[in-house]
């Protein structure tokens, strides 16, 4: 795949679009969204509020989670509050006023009598009477939030953070000050504190409360360090001694977990009379505490929280004495890879590479070390039982699973130096990686493993072909025989020259190249079975190649000539359905890629690579974007119990039982003028073939045929399999469910 320049600011990170057909209106979901609060709702659900009206939501104490959207997105959220598992607030920029009745599920917007006001904490008790703060002004609601009125004002104090002390009495903090009213903001007095060094008092900068009456306040001061505490209801506050600053501050019984600047963590197990440090998580989340309102810390039981701007979320099981990390990823080089719909890795901004088991709701560092210096990774592949590989110029990178770090698998030296542009791998562990040779009037290369039984590991052998051909993609096309696309130098730019591509059957010892003029630069190719292959390239152009790959015939694009735009990405589900995507645009296909509809059109953004999985959803790349997760109606689901049919054209296939535990009986039946040998492929949701079979056809004096496949599946691990079927020209595919006991 060819690369390009960034030439825009990276504006989204990862977003979900629900889509139907092109005729659907497209939803989105941030994923860069910064993340700002975060509360419990009960002893394992947990909701994270996010900048673009993004929510993240655990229902197993922090996870998985799955991401939501509301309507408003346009202000900064900064503080969260619930007073039960389905009542809460949420405040922000812009005088955001927001409350739920049903965990956050909905929210309707609220309104306060101060415009433009940077609303930073709320507290609210069970009564319905609640304090809000924003700058100098405390705001109260004697009816759970639906009105509000300004009750006092702090000057020239300024407030940052407001609890509830119990029955009528709040307290809040900002500045070098604290101040507590007793009778629900009727009255208000400064609290007293003692806490001066010789080099200067405190800044209140964070408040926990561990229940009615138990309030932790935090500071930021020189040494010797302390946080104001009060078991009492504010009758007595006394300090407690800390070993850092209390940027972030939570608490839950006697558990008291804070946060310093650069990340720096300590936890207290009886209520700060006692300290340890923390495992310090990974150093993306230093920065975020080191001012207020970018971040948060909470604490239940004994599942501690840190949330932290866009660099992700921070969990530990036992109140904070270690910290397991999942960052988010600091942006993409447009490259990555999904093993499944919920395991994938992507190249970062940098030479760091991320990887999700959630389907991309949270991210986190592969490996502590860059990938070696990669740097700008083109292109990568995943194999699930044995680790990553990736490629760029002139480098092949390699993650082993059973190694911690990611490591150089080969150079190919200065003289022969190729700029790899893409990389594929077998079922077997077969590896094809190809660029053009630097400098490109040169011709081009390959890096190959030593053999399909070597899986991942190699030794690797490059090789080099003296041509006009520069490739630009690769795919594996069976035993050993692969294709790879591209376009003919004219010059050295790409796009000088017309559409070029080469097979090899004999794993890159030797390689047939065709090329066709008229056809502009192939950028991918996609894979439907031995024989047909879909290509896309520049001007929005398609073609297809039913021989092999020998040839390419372009067919329609919804894509029209003046527009300019480039189509970088192209995949296959089956041989069925399809999804191509470039410069702003999406297309799907549901006949093979002889026809394409433009599914939906996203102006400024660069898509460079697409995969696609059975049930519908893609995942885009693309350097103006991080991950973009899309859902089309191109498949139908499958049945929990019974029969799972699904026909296409004059081809009907039947799958009993579904799921299937042990042997799954599928049926071929349809009316058919065939005559020769039915092929069935069983493969994984990646399109890479497990079980092949082939049966001769009977055909019935009606004219129509019946056949019988028996698939055992004990080999198989649980989840969702291709079954496609093809009988000549004609084809179908279904879904196979499969069972582990």
């Amino acid at each position: 795949m060819r690369r390009y320049t960034l030439f825009l600011a990276v504006l989204l990170a990862a977003y979900f679009l629900y889509a139907g057909r092109i005729e659907a209106q497209p939803n989105f979901t941030y994923l860069n969204s910064a993340y700002r609060s975060a509360a419990f709702l009960d002893d394992n659900s947990i909701l994270i509020a996010g900048t673009r009206g993004v929510f993240s939501r655990s229902t197993d104490g922090g996870l998985t989670w799955k991401l939501e959207q509301s309507e408003f997105v346009s202000e900064v959220p900064c503080s969260m509050t619930f007073i039960d598992n389905e009542r809460g607030w949420l405040v922000g920029s812009n005088s955001l006023m927001l409350s739920t009745d049903d965990g956050g599920a909905t929210w309707r917007r609220g309104s306060v009598p101060v415009e433009n006001l940077e609303i930073c904490g709320i507290a609210m008790n069970s009564e319905g009477t609640g304090m809000c703060v924003g700058g100098s002004n405390i705001l109260k609601t004697n009816n759970f939030g639906a009105e509000w009125e300004v009750v006092a004002t702090l000057s020239p104090a300024s407030a940052i953070q407001i609890e509830h002390l119990g029955g009528d009495g709040f307290v809040l903090c900002g500045g070098d000050s604290v101040w507590q009213t007793r009778d629900a903001g009727a009255s208000w007095e400064q609290v007293p504190y003692d806490l001066a060094s010789s080099k200067g008092g405190p800044s209140f900068v964070s408040m926990a409360r561990a229940g009615d009456g138990n309030v932790y306040i935090g500071t930021r001061m020189p040494e010797p360090r302390y946080i104001l505490h009060t078991s009492d209801a504010g009758v007595r506050w006394t300090k407690v001694a800390t070993p850092a600053d209390a940027n972030r501050l939570a608490v839950h019984g006697d558990n008291v977990f804070l946060v310093a600047n650069s990340a720096e963590m300590h936890y207290s197990t009886n209520g700060g009379t006692d300290w340890q440090e923390s495992q310090l998580p990974h150093p993306r989340l230093s920065a975020a505490f080191e001012n207020p309102g970018q971040g948060e810390i909470i604490l239940r039981n004994n599942i501690a929280l840190v949330v932290a701007g866009r660099n992700g979320i921070a969990r530990s099981e036992n109140a904070g004495r270690v910290v397991f990390t999942r960052s988010f990823k600091g942006g993409t080089n447009g490259t990555g890879h999904f093993e499944s719909l919920n395991s994938g890795i992507i190249g970062g901004g940098g030479p760091e590479v991320y990887e999700t088991i959630d389907g991309g709701a949270t991210w986190f560092v592969m490996s502590r070390v860059s990938l070696f210096q990669l740097g700008k990774v083109h292109d990568m592949s995943f194999a699930r039982n044995s680790g990553a590989l990736a490629v760029n110029e002139g480098d092949f990178g390699l993650w082993p699973v059973d190694e911690k770090f990611w490591r150089s698998a080969a150079r190919t030296g200065s003289e022969e130096k190729i700029d790899f542009q893409a990389v594929d791998r077998s079922i077997h562990g077969a590896v094809m990686a190809v660029g053009p040779i630097i400098p490109s009037t040169r011709g081009w290369g390959y890096l190959r493993n030593s053999g399909p039984d070597e899986l991942l590991r190699g030794p690797f052998n490059v090789g080099v072909v003296e041509s006009d051909f520069r490739p630009q993609d690769v795919v594996h096309v069976s035993g050993e025989t692969w294709l790879a696309v591209g376009y003919a130098a004219a010059d050295v730019e790409p796009g000088d020259g017309g559409a070029m591509w080469a097979r090899s059957d004999d794993f890159g010892d030797a390689w047939q190249e065709w090329g066709a003029s008229a056809l502009r630069p192939f950028n991918s190719v996609a894979r439907l079975s031995d024989d047909e292959f879909v290509a896309v390239g520049d001007g929005g152009q398609i073609a297809r190649s039913v021989d092999g790959g020998r040839s390419f015939a372009a067919v329609d694009s919804p894509v029209d000539a003046g527009e300019e735009i480039d189509l970088h990405g192209v995949d296959f589900m089956d041989v069925i359905n399809g999804v191509a995507v470039g410069d702003g645009v999406i297309l799907t296909t549901q006949n093979g890629g002889r026809s394409w509809e433009r599914l939906a059109d996203f102006p400024g953004q660069l898509f460079n690579k697409v995969q696609l999985f059975y049930d519908g959803s893609a995942v885009v790349f693309g350097p103006s974007i991080d991950v973009l997760h899309l859902q089309t109606d191109i498949v139908s689901s499958v049945e929990e119990e019974g029969e799972h049919s699904r026909s296409r054209g004059n081809v009907n296939i039947t799958i009993h039982p579904n799921p299937a535990v042990e042997t799954a009986h599928i049926t071929v039946t349809g009316s058919t003028a065939f005559n020769g040998t039915a092929q069935l492929a069983v493969r994984d949701i990646r399109g890479a073939r497990l079980l092949e079979l082939s049966q001769a056809v009977d055909v019935s004096a009606d004219g129509s045929a019946e056949m019988i496949f028996d698939i055992p599946t004990q080999g198989l691990a649980g989840g969702y399999y291709i079954v496609d079927v093809r009988l000549g020209a004609q084809r179908a595919s279904a879904m196979l469910a499969v069972l582990r006991p």
